[in-house]
């Protein structure tokens, strides 16, 4: 209304916005929406451009509004590359596709040739989409400098804690997180914080946000080493102050540095790596026994050293966990079991062992059929025990 738009043309851009509304509340009840902890205004911008990407997706008084928007200031458009990922699994979008088809299938024009827009109203909308969208790097370097500063009262804390949370939410794809360590100078600090901090919750989350940026991710791997990463991140996790919780955390934040890097993998079992993971499968936290679990997996799976450090009283230790009822943890300890079988190590009670693969195949959602990967998995452990 204050840039001149006439009363139906502000009805339909008021309409376009319910739809966004709607979306945003759609997607704040799917899983790993935590993770955008005080980021209101930034996913509804990526739901606004999400809707303007969509084929047709703004109703025809409003396809001036979609064209401003792909055409628009290089801000508008890296927001529109950037957010080609977001998620197109709710059914809200295929309803608004849908609806929006309904009005303008795209087969007629516009209602609205958008060269009739005039000087007045195109400084409106660019004014309002530029208040709208987030400028990424400036945000970046704030949410770095946060990283920086005192956590002395619980303000303070929280906003460290929110801190780390965003940056999260950004480094997903391992192009942004080189970008935070190259450019943001805020992958290392990340690591600093896991060894200087006092608070169990901004550790934890430095941790999540470490395990994020290095997973599959050889530069990062690298720098984390070059910088004792993996001392800082080993020691953290040895720390018995530290809560289960920040302990599982931590372990996700070693399997991301270890896993496909030969260098530190042996110096993390140099470490004593291999005896630590055993602590924590006899922990009584499901989360942190499967985050223990997953990592030995794979370490015995691919490495030697790791299987010669396990062979004393491991397969036992691993039989005892199997009758557990977490199926997760079911499913990576018969992963480890089948290693160790498939190794023909010694002292392994195959007898015994069979007997409880056998049980835990007729107790809870493994027997119904419902943990589908457990119930193969303690299927094929079953099969190499003859």
């Amino acid at each position: 209304e204050h840039g001149g738009f006439t009363g139906a043309e502000t009805a339909k851009f008021r309409q376009s916005l319910c739809c966004c509304v709607a979306l945003v509340r759609g997607i704040a009840g799917s899983k790993g929406s935590h993770r955008c902890k005080g980021g209101g205004i930034r996913d509804t911008t990526r739901v606004f451009c999400r809707c303007a990407e969509v084929e047709s997706c703004l109703h025809p008084g409003r396809g001036v509004l979609r064209r401003f928007l792909c055409s628009g200031t290089p801000q508008l458009s890296h927001t529109f590359t950037a957010r080609k990922q977001a998620r197109m699994n709710n059914p809200m979008y295929k309803a608004l596709l849908e609806w929006s088809l309904s009005q303008n299938d795209g087969t007629a024009p516009s209602a609205v040739d958008p060269k009739e827009l005039d000087p007045e109203k195109k400084a409106f909308l660019e004014r309002v989409m530029s208040e709208m969208v987030e400028d990424e790097s400036a945000t970046m370097v704030e949410l770095v400098a946060k990283m920086h500063e005192k956590e002395e009262t619980e303000e303070e804390v929280e906003a460290k804690e929110d801190a780390l949370e965003q940056i999260m939410d950004r480094v997903d794809r391992i192009d942004y997180a080189i970008a935070l360590h190259a450019y943001g100078k805020g992958f290392l600090p990340a690591i600093h914080l896991i060894r200087d901090t006092k608070h169990d919750g901004i550790r934890s989350r430095a941790a999540d946000l470490a395990s994020v940026c290095m997973r599959n991710n050889p530069q990062l791997q690298h720098a984390a080493l070059e910088d004792g990463g993996l001392a800082t991140i080993f020691q953290a996790h040895q720390n018995p102050d530290n809560g289960l919780n920040c302990r599982a955390k931590l372990v996700g934040a070693l399997s991301a540095l270890v896993q496909n890097n030969k260098t530190a993998e042996a110096a993390f079992l140099a470490s004593g790596g291999v005896d630590a993971l055993r602590s924590d499968v006899a922990s009584i936290s499901s989360k942190l026994k499967t985050k223990a679990l997953f990592m030995l997996q794979w370490l015995l799976r691919d490495s030697e050293p790791a299987r010669e450090a396990a062979m004393q009283g491991l397969a036992g230790e691993l039989g005892a966990v199997l009758s557990e009822e977490d199926d997760d943890v079911t499913e990576y300890a018969a992963m480890c079991l089948m290693v160790l079988v498939q190794d023909k190590r010694e002292g392994l009670d195959a007898a015994t062992l069979k007997a409880k693969v056998e049980q835990r195949l007729n107790v809870g959602s493994v027997a119904t059929g419902e943990a589908e990967t457990a119930r193969d998995a303690l299927k094929q452990l079953l099969g190499l025990l003859g």
